[in-house]
């Protein structure tokens, strides 16, 4: 009796997991199917958000923006934060300036995808959660 209710059990395991294999093999196969979406940025946003996206990435290999992002993430009150930022901003070329610029431009959904990335990465080497 009880090796009939043990074989029962598992032969009831096997079909449901065979069971919620096959479910999701359609979903699967559609994704698959599902071609991504080619990033095409607005004309006008790309070339405001180029120099700012230059800055970003050069800003890794500028060791005047490391030694300013260093300061901003050891700063404790509201007035080093501040002088921290603003040494930030001008080791990359007034970037916040020219992020607000990117911002009024940017129409397309990958325009704000970008500025979103943009924005984050600049408020990281800023100490600066909030942006």
């Amino acid at each position: 009796m009880a090796r009939k209710f043990l074989i029962s059990r598992i032969a009831l395991a096997v079909a449901m997991t065979g069971g919620i294999a096959a479910a999701a093999a359609p979903t699967m196969v559609a994704a698959k199917e599902k071609a991504p979406a080619k990033a095409t940025f607005s004309k006008e946003y790309a070339a405001v958000a180029a120099p700012v996206d230059k800055a970003i990435a050069d800003s890794k290999a500028n060791a005047a923006v490391q030694a300013a992002s260093q300061k901003a993430q050891a700063a404790k009150t509201d007035a080093e934060k501040a002088a921290a930022k603003a040494e930030v901003d001008a080791a990359m070329g007034g970037v916040l300036a020219q992020l607000q610029t990117a911002e009024a431009q940017a129409t397309q959904p990958f325009d704000k995808l970008k500025q979103g990335e943009m924005t984050r990465n600049v408020g990281v080497l800023m100490n600066d959660p909030a942006m």
